[in-house]
């Protein structure tokens, strides 16, 4: 029944234009002081329909089908009343609104039924057998009269199979894509079965896989270098710090295989910070050159190409980045995750013929190792991070925005100030209660947006406190100074327009407490307290208020 309502409301936008029209020409024809060619009463009457149908779609009355039909053969009655009008423009009007709602009709009813097609042609043909009547009884009968019925009814009888025939093949493809649909989700669905047995077998031989090379590892023991390899992984595997774990790859690379220098370079693909690491047995720290030779492309060769390389007879003229230092062996292996190169290994003997294939495969398994080690320090990155936000706004959560007042203040100099401000979302409740819990959460988060984005401006900290409430830290920053932030913020917030289903704009408000340590509250605990007491009077003075703390406003509370 939502169709109807949803038709009928189309229908309402329609009249309106309509009514507008026609009071525009009323008032022209009044001005210009001429006769109206429309019914002064036929017009009141159309205004009176139009007015009918906005109270019944506000009653929803297209809940009830037998009510819809019943009032749109009235309004149809009404419309083939002048039909037979001598003036042009009101029979022209009346056929128009006429055939519009007829058509209105079969869309909404779709008739497929026998009994639906007959019920739905009286609907139709009723209103203008009662203006033939009317007519006949008004005017005597004359051969163009009987023509002119005749083709409104043959009219009628055309728009009838017209449009119904092409409603029943609307509906018709309707089904068919929607019987589509259907087969498409089942289809889905059994691939995603599938999907979900192959990921089962790719663990089962990922797993086999692991056990053959622990396997490969226990008998090749014997190799020092593969023990060394086999410590070195094991460790590495565990360190979560990617910095840290460059580190501990370059010191055992040359305890392993006795290089003279290994040189680490690795973007972190979750925050695209650089680590670079240059471990050597050489007296010369050629960090800094390192990096720079990085940063102008003299090693893009070796990144764009993502495919180890190795030279043990190098010819030093051929690699500009060999400076201050004897090399005779080099390889550079590509750090690769899903075809992507994400930094590179290098590493450098002063003898030729240092390496061979066995050294390589060596370095192959530490860049795997490797690409483990740093997935599980972002890993571990991300779930810190995710272990200190809150769910809902992406603002930290109660208990870490609290330890980030602690150790903010902790590490203010002497004379800095830190101020808070404890805001909450006033009538909260009642937001949820009239518009339910999941507009309360959009609401929750457009506030927390606001408050972030400050908070970042002034390199501060936004927390969630509880269910409506947040925190808004601002480190070196006085009272005044937090004053006109905080009052800017309180601005932002009440300028929000948050939609309800596209139609209710909802205001929000907020009421704020600030304060500030060590100039009114000397602790963390204080500095909590005052902010929620200033923040508690403004909600017991009338709402939606900043309040700056004194030291005199506990004893107003």
């Amino acid at each position: 029944m939502d169709r109807i309502l949803k038709y009928e409301y189309i229908i309402l936008k329609r009249h309106a234009l309509l009514i507008m029209i026609l009071l525009f020409y009323v008032f022209y024809s009044y001005f210009d002081k001429r006769e109206l060619a429309i019914p002064f009463l036929g017009i009141m009457i159309f205004v009176i329909i139009t007015i009918s149908r906005f109270v019944l779609l506000k009653m929803n009355y297209g809940h009830q089908r037998t009510i819809y039909k019943v009032a749109n053969v009235f309004y149809m009655t009404f419309y083939a009343y002048y039909l037979s009008d001598d003036r042009l423009l009101v029979q022209g009007l009346s056929m128009l609104l006429f055939f519009i709602n007829f058509i209105e009709l079969i869309i909404i009813i779709e008739p497929e039924a026998p009994s639906e097609k007959v019920d739905l042609l009286w609907m139709g043909a009723l209103p203008l057998a009662i203006s033939s009547i009317a007519t006949a009884m008004r005017n005597a009968l004359t051969v163009e009269m009987i023509v002119y019925w005749g083709m409104l009814w043959i009219t009628l009888y055309v728009v009838f199979n017209t449009v119904g025939y092409y409603v029943y093949e609307q509906k018709k493809i309707f089904m068919n894509l929607n019987s589509e649909i259907k087969k498409n989700k089942v289809e889905k669905e059994s691939l995603e079965i599938e999907k979900k047995n192959y990921k089962k077998l790719h663990h089962v031989l990922l797993k086999q896989k692991q056990e053959i090379e622990k396997k490969n590892i226990e008998l090749n023991r014997v190799s020092s270098e593969m023990y060394t390899q086999s410590e070195l992984l094991r460790y590495i595997s565990s360190v979560l710090d990617i910095d840290e774990l460059i580190g501990l790859v370059a010191d055992s690379i040359i305890g392993a295989i006795g290089v003279d220098t290994c040189m680490l370079y690795v973007i972190d693909e979750g925050t695209n910070e650089k680590f670079y690491k240059v471990n050597t047995v050489i007296e010369y720290d050629f960090l800094e050159s390192f990096k720079s030779d990085v940063e102008t492309g003299v090693y893009k060769r070796f990144y764009e190409t993502g495919k180890p390389y190795m030279d043990s007879n190098v010819d030093m003229q051929e690699y500009p980045f060999i400076q201050h230092r004897e090399v005779g062996s080099l390889i550079i292996v590509p750090l690769v995750k899903s075809d992507d190169v994400y930094g590179l290994l290098i590493a450098e003997h002063h003898t030729k013929d240092m390496f061979d294939h066995n050294s390589m495969n060596f370095f192959k398994s530490i860049i795997s190792q490797i690409n483990i080690a740093i997935n599980n320090a972002n890993l571990y990155s991300k779930m810190e991070e995710i272990a200190i936000r809150d769910g809902l706004t992406g603002l930290y959560n109660r208990e870490a925005i609290q330890k980030i007042i602690i150790e903010t203040i902790d590490h203010l100099e002497k004379k800095e100030v830190l101020s808070l401000a404890l805001l909450d979302i006033d009538r909260f409740k009642k937001i949820n209660d009239t518009y339910g819990h999941l507009f309360g959460d959009e609401v929750i988060k457009a506030v927390s947006s606001i408050i972030q984005h400050i908070a970042d401006d002034y390199n501060g900290y936004a927390g969630r406190y509880g269910g409506e409430e947040f925190l808004v830290v601002l480190p070196n920053t006085k009272l005044n100074e937090a004053e006109t932030i905080v009052a800017a913020l309180h601005e932002e917030i009440k300028g929000l327009d948050i939609i309800y289903k596209e139609t209710t704009k909802v205001k929000v408000n907020v009421s704020i407490g600030l304060s500030a340590l060590p100039t009114i509250a000397k602790d963390v605990e204080g500095l909590l307290h005052r902010a929620d007491n200033a923040m508690y009077y403004s909600k017991n003075h009338g709402r939606g208020r900043l309040i700056v703390d004194h030291e005199n406003l506990l004893d107003t509370l």
